[in-house]
């Protein structure tokens, strides 16, 4: 079976639209696996948080600390598994730089600075649920940016059928 490019590219290329059809489905089916493969791990997390922790923990008021820290840091998991997704999604369809806002976005313009606030304002619980916050923030952004140049792909599509 011959193995077909991501998304093919290039002078030879004649119609992006079966292969933007297929890159959308992969896309698809990506995001929803991971939603799903990642809410079984948020639900097993959820139920043996402590005897999760109490394995690598087996001080009992630590232990107990770090299951209510694992249960507030793996409700970002399904949220980061998709923005991750988009991510490198873009990065396959040649789109670094949007890929690299996405990136510098989550780290450098709200992941650290939102770290910092939330630790004087809230406490060590407050750094916890920074990673839920920023997923939650991007989502929409990633979304964004990925219709966004999904979208200028098929006006490229267009442009060149009517040249």
């Amino acid at each position: 079976m011959k193995k077909q490019p991501f998304l093919p590219d290039g002078p030879s290329v004649r119609r992006k639209g079966p292969a933007l059809l297929r890159m959308r489905q992969v896309s698809t089916f990506s995001w929803k696996t991971a939603l799903v493969m990642s809410a079984c791990f948020v639900a097993c997390f959820f139920a043996f948080a402590p005897q999760i922790l109490h394995l690598f923990i087996p001080e009992a008021q630590t232990s107990t600390l770090g299951a209510q820290f694992l249960r507030i840091a793996c409700l970002a998991v399904p949220l980061s598994a998709v923005n991750f997704l988009i991510s490198y999604t873009l990065q396959a369809m040649g789109k670094g730089i949007q890929s690299a806002t996405l990136t510098f976005s989550r780290q450098g313009l709200l992941n650290i600075p939102l770290l910092i606030v939330m630790n004087v304002t809230v406490g060590l619980y407050g750094m916890i649920w920074t990673q839920l916050i920023v997923e939650v923030i991007m989502i929409p952004v990633s979304l964004g940016i990925y219709l966004h140049t999904l979208h200028g792909l098929r006006d490229d599509k267009r442009e060149k059928a009517e040249k």
